[in-house]
């Protein structure tokens, strides 16, 4: 079976590899085997969604103001930039696609401020639709678009909150409250429990930690807590990436020792760590399970992305500074 894999990374850095692909690569995945087939002139694309019905990939721009769409009508070589939005606001480090298609929604990091983008049935931008400024009274970082149950949640980095939205087809989501978490943690992204939707687990960015979390009416409720790290790790570290995978394993990604946590999560509401996966470079900022039983591990500061087939085999990508990883079957068509 062959797929596609996109690779999306900064692009704005001076240490960018000679050579290795940079931007957002579309690469042929067959047998696990990676070829590189187009490159689309995209800057700093960190995070990307595929809206298949419409074939179009949605990619946030860190650092930058912007939004990108990118249209695959055909094959990867087919792809090609069909619009471009100004958000005004700095460093949409994240976006999601809305459940109900009609839009996508932006953490945009530096301003602090979330902002939903109306989409057209083209798969085009169709204008800023609703904007939330957070930061009004203080500093706020919202890192993540989570969305689950009648809503979406937002992590906030600077204010050690989650702010919790509404959300309706056609209209523009209002904040509905926000759950404060422990001073320093830094909540950075939060993973829904696959089977579970009264569970989440949120990654400490700040204090290397991962939490289980109960959802309910009244918001976001702390239960068991754990480490990301080895005891006895005395180095600088940071939290990145959250994910639980289809065999219902818990993973953290660690910037700074490196490696995956992981985290048996049979008592939901009590991640306990049985080990550490090697990342397979320096500051895996994104990770995740882009298929069963395949992780993708993008070390940012080595330029390079690690497939993991069944925690064992692996197969290395030179991309430059990569931010977010995609595998996606272009052959497959929804209505």
């Amino acid at each position: 079976m062959t797929q596609t894999l996109i690779i999306g990374g900064y692009t704005d850095r001076d240490d960018l590899p000679v050579g290795a692909a940079s931007g957002l690569g579309l690469y042929q995945w067959r047998d696990d085997v990676a070829s590189l087939v187009a490159t689309v002139p995209v800057d700093n694309p960190t995070w990307f969604e595929w809206e298949a019905r419409r074939r179009v990939l949605y990619v946030s721009q860190s650092s930058l103001t912007t939004l990108t769409a990118v249209a695959i009508p055909g094959d990867a070589r087919s792809a090609r930039v069909l619009d471009v939005i100004e958000l005004g606001a700095v460093n949409p480090a994240h976006l999601a696609l809305a459940p109900t298609g009609d839009a996508v929604v932006a953490a945009c990091f530096t301003e602090g401020q979330v902002v939903t983008v109306a989409l057209a049935e083209d798969g085009s931008f169709d204008g800023v639709r609703g904007r939330v400024d957070l930061a009004t009274e203080r500093n706020a970082e919202p890192h993540q678009i989570s969305f689950g149950g009648s809503g979406f949640a937002v992590p906030d980095r600077a204010r050690d909150e989650i702010h919790r939205f509404s959300w309706a087809a056609g209209s523009a989501p209002k904040l509905r409250g926000s759950d404060p978490q422990p001073a320093g943690r830094g909540p950075r992204h939060l993973a829904r429990h696959p089977r579970r939707e009264d569970i989440a687990y949120l990654a400490g960015e700040l204090d290397s930690t991962v939490t289980a979390l109960r959802a309910g009416a009244a918001g976001f409720e702390a239960a068991g807590s754990a480490s990301t790290l080895p005891t006895g790790y005395e180095g600088e570290n940071s939290v990145a990436a959250v994910f639980v995978d289809a065999a219902g394993t818990l993973y953290v990604s660690n910037r700074g020792h490196d490696s995956l946590a992981s985290f048996d999560i049979s008592d939901p509401l009590a991640p306990r760590p049985t080990g550490h996966l090697d990342a397979g470079g320096r500051t895996p900022r994104f990770a995740g399970e882009i298929a069963p039983g395949l992780i993708a591990s993008a070390a940012m500061d080595s330029h390079s992305v690690d497939l993991i087939r069944d925690g064992r085999s692996r197969i290395r990508i030179a991309h430059g500074a990569p931010g977010c990883v995609r595998l996606i079957d272009l052959d497959a068509r929804e209505a």
